[in-house]
């Protein structure tokens, strides 16, 4: 004989995105004994998390199967009533994906969730906020984690700048009648934790243990930087690292002298091992009389960085002999970047001669970065991170700057070599090796060959490199922004990772010895 199911209450809260769901979802989370004393339980889980994630990317089939587990979670509790809270079962939030209206499966999504949760009978909790503070709140989560857009006015498309949640909900308002609340809105959470109890017969609720939430909403001055990092960086998948520390208002220690670095001398040992390269080691710096071209020390340099540089500059057609024609060859180079970005290649572009400036540009270099240093993590191209990396090497004011900069210099200078020899063999940067084990003889006795996925060379030297990155805050910080360069681009290390995945390559000792101590997914090229 066939058990019959009793239908019980789901209370489904959607949200939407920015009305104060994690706030309600840590409130309820924390207070399950309490609920569970009402005789009503939270279901707040990876399932459920997972099927919401799944219903925002329109995987409806997949979704099902997930809520179908949680609906016989529920026909099997003891409980009479349940709540489901999931922002993303109202669909994607705007700005997350190229699709330009909001909500546009909400009432398909509902059916979905609906029809998952048979024979229990569901209710759906909306809460509204007024369109413009929505989305603009909407905008800023979208600032603080991508890169699609650096004004709010691109960020309102047509469809956007339409928006009405009556035109938004009709549709599901039709479908579902009176299993669809709608609430309005308050910056006081509390306020829509007690509406989401009073829906499960809970009308007394002690929120005393629960502290207020905090306001994330990034200031206006937070949210300016953001949106600049954004308009001028040169590299959007590590854009988060340099945003996260803004968002943070992290800054870094004060980085004080130590002893001056030693300098080369002509009589060193090394001149008898190598005297022609020796040479070129007295020529690296060559020395001029320089007129003074440089920022002032006390320059506001966090507002040089929301100033652009003009976008219609042609490359000037003069040497690089004097450095006002260099000064002219950066405007060209930093077209359409910050004019804080420029200066400090100015800098460089001084500390790379043996001039009577040098003392003068080694101090702006340091002050530029030391105040304003996160925020040109991400503007530099990778070609300006390491010049910055070797100016360290050369002109950091302590032993830890003086380290961070040869590590990172050499590292990816060797890198560079190495995919340039690459290159010119014409092998593809993601190509998937022929062979596992060495196809060739060594021809550098001492230097070991290994097979794939047998040695932890490409994990140690990453491992070391990053613990050189804590030496100091100002240094490192140029160094992990490398690192992260390094691990979403196509290299030695991601090429190594990928061609071991593809080949399923586990041996014994070296299971985890990825180059960045993760197993990645596949990249993409």
């Amino acid at each position: 004989m066939k058990h019959t199911v009793q239908p019980k209450k789901v209370v489904i809260h959607m949200g939407p995105h920015k009305t104060g769901t994690t706030y309600i979802q840590d409130v309820l989370k924390k207070s399950v004994s309490q609920l569970r004393d009402s005789g009503v339980d939270f279901i707040h889980d990876t399932e459920t998390h997972r099927a919401s994630l799944e219903i925002a990317a329109q995987n409806y089939d997949i979704a099902l199967d997930r809520l179908k587990k949680t609906s016989e979670q529920v026909s099997n509790s003891e409980y009479d009533t349940f709540i489901i809270s999931q922002e993303d079962f109202s669909g994607g939030l705007p700005g997350r994906s190229k699709r330009g209206k909001v909500y546009p499966r909400l009432t398909k999504n509902m059916r979905v969730i609906a029809e998952a949760m048979k024979p229990h009978t569901v209710e759906f909790l909306f809460f509204i906020r007024p369109e413009q503070d929505w989305l603009r709140s909407c905008y800023n989560q979208n600032i603080r984690y991508r890169t699609d857009y650096s004004k709010f006015e691109d960020f309102m498309s047509t469809d956007l700048r339409d928006h009405s949640w009556e035109d938004c909900l009709s549709r599901a308002r039709k479908v579902f009648g009176g299993q669809l609340l709608t609430f309005e809105y308050s910056h006081n959470l509390q306020d829509g934790t007690r509406k989401i109890l009073g829906r499960c017969g809970i009308q007394d609720f002690d929120f005393r243990s629960h502290q207020a939430p905090i306001n994330t909403s990034p200031s206006r001055d937070v949210l300016r930087k953001l949106e600049r990092i954004n308009e001028v960086s040169s590299f959007k998948e590590t854009a988060w690292f340099a945003k996260r520390l803004v968002s943070s208002n992290w800054s870094p220690k004060t980085s004080f002298a130590t002893l001056p670095p030693p300098r080369f001398s002509s009589d060193h040992l090394a001149s008898v091992a190598f005297p022609h390269l020796t040479n070129r080691v007295r020529a690296r710096l060559q020395k001029q009389s320089v007129p003074n071209i440089l920022p002032e020390a006390t320059a506001d340099f966090e507002e040089m960085f929301f100033r652009t540089l003009p976008s219609d500059v042609v490359m000037p057609d003069v040497t690089r002999s004097c450095i006002q024609n260099q000064s002219m060859i950066l405007e060209y180079h930093f077209r359409g970047k910050s004019l804080l970005s420029k200066n400090l290649a100015l800098c460089i572009s001084y500390l790379r001669r043996d001039t009577n400036m040098s003392d003068d540009a080694k101090n702006i270099f340091h002050t530029i970065l030391e105040k304003a240093g996160i925020l040109l993590l991400n503007e530099l191209s990778t070609r300006w991170l390491i010049s910055v990396l070797q100016t360290f090497f050369d002109h950091g004011i302590s032993e830890g700057q003086r380290i961070i900069g040869a590590g990172g210099y050499f590292y990816a200078n060797l890198m560079k070599l190495y995919e340039g020899e690459r290159a010119l063999e014409g092998l593809d940067p993601w190509s998937i090796y022929a062979s596992s084990t060495p196809a060739v003889e060594s021809k550098f006795r001492g230097l070991d060959r290994f097979n794939l996925g047998g040695t932890d060379l490409n994990l140690n030297t990453n491992a070391l490199l990053l613990e050189m990155s804590a030496l100091d805050d100002t240094a490192g910080m140029f160094l992990v922004e490398l690192l992260l360069r390094v691990q979403c681009s196509a290299n030695v290390f991601t090429r190594l990772d990928r061609n071991r995945k593809a080949k399923q390559i586990v041996i014994d000792g070296f299971e985890d010895t990825w180059s960045f101590f993760i197993n990645p997914s596949m990249p993409h090229k």
